[in-house]
């Protein structure tokens, strides 16, 4: 069993200068300590934010009159609803008429037509 071995690198694809522009590295970023204190503090509890808050005065109009008015719908032509029928008779009346018509077409087949064989011939050579 034979086993694998890599070829080595050519060494000239890295010396020669590359289409790509070359790309400036970013300083890495320095660590600050974080210290809480009364300035820098979360915002305002709910509480004291309360306090703060003003709401509109409310429309007394709308509690005058009434909130929904209903849409009442146009009177529609009532049309007469017949009960619902499968028509069984109708349908077993005209399947017994496909039957009938079925029994005086008289089938007749074609006749095979007839096939010559492949029969090899004998060279002559």
């Amino acid at each position: 069993m034979s086993q694998f071995k890599a070829r080595k690198i050519n060494k000239k694809i890295f010396e020669r200068p590359s289409a790509l522009p070359m790309v400036e590295k970013k300083d890495k970023t320095g660590f600050n300590e974080f210290k809480i204190s009364k300035s820098n503090k979360a915002p305002k509890s709910i509480e004291e934010s309360s306090k703060d808050f003003k709401a509109l005065p409310l429309n007394k109009k709308l509690l005058q009159g009434q909130l929904f008015k209903p849409v009442v719908p146009e009177e529609k032509h009532s049309i007469e609803q017949q009960p619902f029928n499968l028509k069984t008779d109708e349908r077993s009346k005209t399947k017994d008429k496909k039957l009938n018509e079925e029994e005086t077409v008289v089938f007749k087949a074609r006749e095979m037509p007839t096939y010559k064989f492949f029969e090899p011939k004998k060279a002559g050579k």
